[in-house]
C-alpha cells in the first residue's frame, strides 16, 4: 500500500501549504483542504496525486522549477475555480487522467514546461487559461476538451492527438511528427508550422 504524504510540517499559519527544495517520492497525496498550494524547486518521483484539492473558493496553485518523474495525476478540484500558475517545470513519463480544471477568476498561466513521454486522457480545461512555451516530446493526448484563452509558441514533437477539441486562439505552434485523429480547432488558427505530420485538425473560424 502506498503511504500517504504528511503535509502538516509545511502548513503556514494561514493554513496554506508551502514546500521548497524538497524531494518527495514513493507516496500518495490526496484530499488536502487548504486555500493555497505553493511548490518551488521540489522533486516528485513516483508520487500519486489523486483528488488533492478538496476545493475552496479563491483557491490558488503555484508550481515553479519542480521536477515530476513517473507521477500520476487525477483531480477535479472539488468543482471550484482555481487560479493556476506553473513555470519552468519538467514532467518525465507522467500520467494525467480524469482532470477537470476551471480557471475563471483571473488568467491562469502554464508557461515554459517540458512534458517528456507523458500521457493525457479524459482532460477538460476551462476558463481564462493560457498555455505557452510548453515543450512536448513523445506521448499522447486522448479525449481532451480545452476552452480557454490561448495556446501559443509550443513546440510539439512525436506526439499523438486523438479526440481533441480546442476552442480558443491556437497560434505560432511548431508541430513535428504529430498524428492527428479526430482533432478540431474552433477559434483562431494562425502561424502554426507542420513538419511531417499525419493528417491535420479540422478548423472552424470563430472570433467569439
Amino acid at each position: 500500500m502506498v503511504k500517504e504524504f504528511d503535509f502538516s510540517a509545511f502548513e503556514t499559519t494561514e493554513k496554506d501549504i508551502r514546500i521548497e527544495n524538497q524531494k518527495i517520492e514513493n507516496c500518495s497525496i490526496t484530499g488536502i483542504q487548504c486555500k493555497n498550494f505553493d511548490f518551488k524547486g521540489c522533486q516528485f518521483h513516483n508520487v500519486i496525486f489523486d483528488s488533492v484539492f478538496k476545493g475552496n473558493k479563491g483557491q490558488s496553485l503555484n508550481i515553479e522549477e519542480c521536477e515530476f518523474k513517473n507521477c500520476k495525476f487525477s483531480d477535479k478540484f472539488g468543482g471550484f475555480s482555481v487560479f493556476l500558475t506553473a513555470f519552468n517545470n519538467v514532467f518525465f513519463e507522467c500520467q494525467f487522467e480524469n482532470i477537470v480544471y476551471h480557471g475563471y477568476m483571473e488568467q491562469s498561466e502554464v508557461q515554459d514546461i517540458k512534458f517528456i513521454n507523458c500521457t493525457f486522457k479524459d482532460i477538460v480545461l476551462l476558463g481564462d487559461l493560457s498555455l505557452s512555451g510548453m515543450e512536448i516530446s513523445g506521448g499522447s493526448i486522448k479525449k481532451c476538451y480545452y476552452e480557454g484563452h490561448i495556446i501559443y509558441e509550443n513546440p510539439i514533437t512525436d506526439f499523438v492527438m486523438e479526440d481533441v477539441v480546442i476552442r480558443g486562439n491556437f497560434t505560432d505552434n511548431i508541430l513535428k511528427n504529430v498524428s492527428f485523429r479526430n482533432v478540431m480547432v474552433v477559434g483562431i488558427d494562425s502561424g502554426n508550422v507542420f513538419i511531417d505530420c499525419t493528417d491535420c485538425y479540422k478548423f472552424i473560424y470563430d472570433r467569439n
